[in-house]
């Protein structure tokens, strides 16, 4: 019921000011005004009185959209980067089977068979990782005016990323090329 008052009581007045307010003295306020109104008639009266930390957060609504947006995105294309490098290198290791088989039977322990494929896949990442963050560093520029106390060169952000998509790739060298090592080599060269 007093929200029917307020809205017949608020409807059709002009706004005067704006008062900044906390959540107590802005319902007091809404009942005052509301009643002051409707039995009065003569004090000028307030409408659409609000915190403000509600005026900040609807001016910035647009800006908050965009970045949980674009944040969503950065975020899947994150996790796509991530199986995608799992795959190819995953995808590069099984390929060598028959290589890691002659080298098991030839008398390499597993370990130096392990060393090698994952050194070797991580000679790849790392350049890829170069060349990304370079690209990355020369993009953030258009970044800029969305961030807020953040520079859009973040070390913690982009050591971050480095070390997710290095993790990947250590698991994406190091589980295939296990799973080849424990192929009996003499049923791995059959099978090619």
């Amino acid at each position: 019921m007093l929200d029917g008052l307020l809205a017949l009581a608020l409807e059709g007045i002009p706004q005067l000011t704006r008062v900044e307010l906390n959540r107590g003295v802005l319902l007091f306020t809404l009942g005052v005004t509301a009643a002051t109104s409707v039995l009065c008639g003569l004090l000028p009266a307030f409408y659409a009185v609000r915190t403000m930390d509600q005026l900040l957060g609807h001016s910035l609504a647009t800006r908050r959209l965009t970045l949980v947006l674009l944040s969503s995105f950065a975020g899947l294309a994150l996790l796509l980067a991530a199986i995608g490098i799992y795959g190819v290198i995953a995808y590069a290791v099984r390929q060598r089977t028959h290589e890691i088989a002659i080298r098991l039977a030839l008398g390499s322990q597993v370990s130096d068979v392990l060393r090698l494929m994952v050194g070797q896949g991580m000679k790849l990442i790392a350049l890829s990782l170069i060349l990304g963050l370079s690209g990355a560093w020369a993009l953030t520029r258009l970044l800029t005016k969305l961030l807020f106390n953040v520079q859009p060169t973040d070390a913690l952000t982009f050591a971050g990323v480095v070390l997710l998509l290095t993790a990947v790739a250590l698991l994406a060298c190091y589980l295939p090329a296990r799973r080849a090592a424990k192929v009996d080599p003499m049923v791995a060269l059959r099978n090619e």
